[in-house]
């Protein structure tokens, strides 16, 4: 039943219902036959009453047939204004000069007024009624729909604080709107990273890699030193500078010593092939004067001659002692090579560490011997430095994209590295303050409606009961139209009505007057109320004079024409086997529904199970009970769970319930039945009904506990007097 949609532009109703009352109404103008099971105190009467209004209003000729005489003479009392004029209640000692008085009367004051302006009202009242409602709908739909970032405002407005211009996060919540980060993660992805994170204490790790991701000093390195070549390299460095000794060249001294160290600088990679043509270069350099030939003397010069012989040996003996340099120099620079090469290949861990050219330079440094210490001091710290990134970089590479995005916001966003845990947690609060102000920048209009609830309440409220004041003279319009247009169609087919009732001649029985009338008679009277055992004696047994035909105790049907090809409404206490009350109809489908049984006071609440439905609620309840007040939750009438309920001192007198949106609002949610029907039914026996807004509760809370103090201590005082 629940899902139907009640409409107001559907209703027309000459008293107020309760929501379950409603939809018997709805259900009623429906094709299929209906059951009521109505128990005791559940208002099977009032249900009927409309029911018949709501048919009449339609344009539907209503039967209604009880065993009960009293039963028949109080629904035909409280049809109010349209009983002598639409209804008509036939009895078995009814006077026959009076029902025909009745009856020119009610000819004679047929409305010369259409009464559009009267139906027109009707109409604009209902589009404004349910218009109201979709307003409140969409309350519900404000606070209870569950958006992109995985919770409703119910739920963000419970998860965290207000974070305002003077909020000690404000200072982080302005970064945070301005950069908007995290939008592609909803709620839970968001609090579980950051539990995470948290949980795992990664922030220091996350520092260090952070800090040295980028280190000028790295460049040296490899890329992705191997963690035991890593381990090796410090510890050899270590012993290195442990013993200064070790950096002495194995090397024979000489006055070109200087000249291999600078070749072998060179080329690091020289092979005993090139040593013979370096030699040779170096002995050039060192020693081409040997081979200076001294004063020169001119051929032609006859001293020249002379001394011939003497000059061809010296320039031999000089060339002599030239290549044995060259040897010399040979032999030591073979002798240098190997043993630099042996020393050398002690610091080949040094390639698994150090980029190609920073090799070449250490090679440099080594052969120099110049700054060797600091050198590798320096870079033992830098292996040490990385060997700790490399730790902290595994650690968070094995984060998902969200945490890594989440470490990364919160370091750019903080100068002080104990400020990054701070941000990190209040991260959530973050996201969701934001969301909430991104939902409420958009959805001004209905929050505007939210904090003018009561009043929207207030004029749904007016605007049912004037309608309700116009139905029953736009149920006697609409029918005073239609028998005014078959007054004036001359029908010889059909007798006239009103030449009849002129005549002075005596009078047909009932029986017999509405079987020769029956084509007006049933317009001017469109409901016959009739006791269930003077039907035969007065109803003509033929099809289609009425479109609804209402057994009010249960009765089975009759195998009469008049029963047949209508809506049937079968009313009871707990109606048994539906099918054979239906039997002698042409019914094939029916529809049940029960009404709902009600207190008339505020005697009858008990408390239903002290278990906190809302996080308001419990919030609500450990304010106020801590304040001294009396107060039960879920607190029972009815079949209306009451959220909260404060009493006076001696628990005897409820003096106050409050309402909480996030119990209130929930996907079932139906604006006309909580906020119409079960909060007239509430206030009707004496509820006094404050609604508490979470978001109101979110904005300031301390607003909120003295608005509700105010309102609570002034229903105390009035029960004290």
């Amino acid at each position: 039943m629940k899902c139907l949609d009640v409409k107001e532009e559907n209703l027309f109703l000459i008293s107020q219902l309760d929501y379950i009352q409603e939809i018997a109404v709805i259900l009623a103008n429906k094709d299929n036959s209906l059951i009521i099971d109505s128990p005791p105190s559940s208002g099977k009467e009032e249900t009927i009453i409309n029911i018949i209004s709501n048919s009449l209003y339609q344009g539907k000729r209503v039967l209604l047939i009880s065993k009960n005489s009293n039963i028949l003479n109080s629904i035909y009392g409280r049809l109010n204004y349209i009983n002598n004029q639409i209804s008509l209640l036939v009895d078995s000692d009814i006077d026959l000069d009076c029902f025909y008085k009745n009856i020119s009367r009610s000819i004679n004051q047929l409305s010369k007024n259409t009464g559009s302006t009267t139906l027109s009202k009707i109409k604009v009242l209902s589009r404004d009624i349910d218009k109201k409602i979709e307003i409140l709908n969409s309350i519900n739909e404000l606070f209870y729909t569950v958006r992109p970032c995985g919770l409703n405002l119910l739920d963000m407005y419970k998860t965290t604080e207000k974070i305002n211009n003077t909020h000690i996060l404000y200072k982080y919540y302005r970064i945070y709107r301005i950069k908007n980060p995290f939008v592609n993660y909803n709620y839970d992805e968001i609090n579980s990273s950051v539990n995470k994170l948290l949980n795992e204490d990664i922030i220091d790790s996350y520092v260090k890699y952070k800090r040295f991701k980028n280190n000028k000093s790295f460049s040296k390195l490899i890329n992705n030193i191997n963690e035991n070549s890593l381990s090796v390299a410090i510890s050899k460095i270590s012993s290195l500078l442990n013993n200064p000794l070790s950096f002495e060249l194995p090397l024979y001294n000489s006055e070109y010593t200087n000249d291999f160290i600078s070749a072998f600088s060179i080329n690091n990679t020289l092979k005993v092939d090139s040593i013979k043509t370096l030699a040779q270069l170096i002995n050039s350099k060192h020693n081409s004067s040997v081979l200076n030939k001294g004063t020169i003397i001119n051929k032609w010069s006859p001293i020249y001659w002379i001394r011939h012989r003497s000059i061809i040996k010296i320039q031999q003996d000089k060339e002599v002692i030239f290549n044995n340099l060259e040897k010399k120099i040979y032999l030591e620079f073979l002798e240098n090579l190997e043993n630099i090469n042996f020393y050398i290949k002690a610091f080949d861990f040094m390639k698994d560490i150090i980029n190609k050219d920073e090799y070449n330079n250490f090679i440099k440094t080594l052969l120099k011997n110049e700054d060797i210490i600091d050198y590798l001091t320096n870079l033992k710290n830098i292996l040490n430095i990385y060997q700790s990134f490399k730790k902290s970089t595994e650690e968070i590479n094995h984060f998902d994209n969200i945490e890594s995005e989440i470490l990364t916001y919160c370091y750019n966003n903080t100068e002080k590295k104990e400020d990054i845990k701070i941000l990190l947690r209040c991260i959530p609060s973050l996201y969701v303050n934001y969301n909430i102000e991104k939902i409420e920048t958009t959805e001004t209009d209905i929050l505007y409606y939210y904090k003018n609830f009561e009043i929207i309440l207030k004029e749904i409220q007016l605007s049912i009961n004037t309608k309700i004041s116009f139905i029953p003279l736009g149920i006697k319009y609409i029918w005073d139209n239609k028998v005014s247009e078959l007054l004036r169609i001359k029908d010889i087919t059909n007798p006239n009505i009103a030449d009849y009732l002129n005549n002075p001649e005596p009078k047909l029985e009932i029986y017999d007057f509405l079987t020769l009338f029956r084509f007006i008679i049933f317009d001017i009277y469109p409901c016959v109320i009739l006791n269930f055992n003077n039907v035969h004696n007065v109803l003509p047994n033929i099809k289609g004079l009425f479109d609804v035909v209402i057994f009010y105790d249960g009765s089975n049907i009759y195998e009469d024409d008049i029963y047949k090809e209508n809506t049937h409404i079968i009313t009871g206490e707990s109606v048994e086997n539906p099918k054979k009350c239906l039997l002698n109809t042409t019914s094939s489908k029916y529809t049940t529904t029960k009404l709902k049984s009600k207190c008339s006071n505020l005697d009858e609440l008990f408390e239903d199970d002290f278990k906190f439905k809302s996080y308001l609620q419990k919030e609500l309840y450990d304010t106020f009970i801590g304040l001294g007040y009396k107060i039960r939750i879920n607190v029972n009438i009815s079949g209306y769970n009451l959220n909260l309920v404060f009493y006076n001192n001696n628990y005897k007198i409820p003096i106050l319930i409050l309402e909480c949106d996030d119990i209130i609002y929930n996907s079932n949610y139906n604006a006309r039945e909580v906020d119409i029907y079960r909060r007239n039914y509430l206030e009707s026996i004496g509820c006094n009904i404050v609604r508490v807004w979470s978001r109101d509760w979110w904005l300031n809370k301390k607003s909120e506990i003295r608005r509700i103090k105010e309102i609570a201590e002034e229903f105390l005082l009035e029960f004290k007097i």
